[in-house]
């Protein structure tokens, strides 16, 4: 159970990362790609949500990596927990 709670612990402060960056990004930029509007509010829309739906699927990909590889270790007995 410690194992799924670490990749859990370990992806989230990846994903908060993430949005830390995105917003010093976003408070920092200047320039036409930072404050003017393109009017295309619906390419906008699309973009965004693409990038949102890549960053969590690119998270889960780690994360089922995470927990795969420390499955497979625990059943070889190669995993000692050292908090237990």
């Amino acid at each position: 159970m410690r194992i799924v709670q670490f990749a859990d612990w370990g992806c989230a402060a990846g994903l908060v990362g993430a949005a830390v960056v995105a917003f010093g990004v976003s408070r920092l930029g200047t320039g036409p790609a930072f404050n003017e509007p393109s009017g295309n509010a619906a390419g906008g829309f699309v973009l965004i949500t693409a990038i949102v739906l890549a960053v969590v699927l690119l998270t889960l990909s780690f994360r089922h990596a995470i927990v795969s590889r420390a499955l497979r270790k625990l059943r070889a007995g190669k995993y000692a927990d050292p908090h237990e």
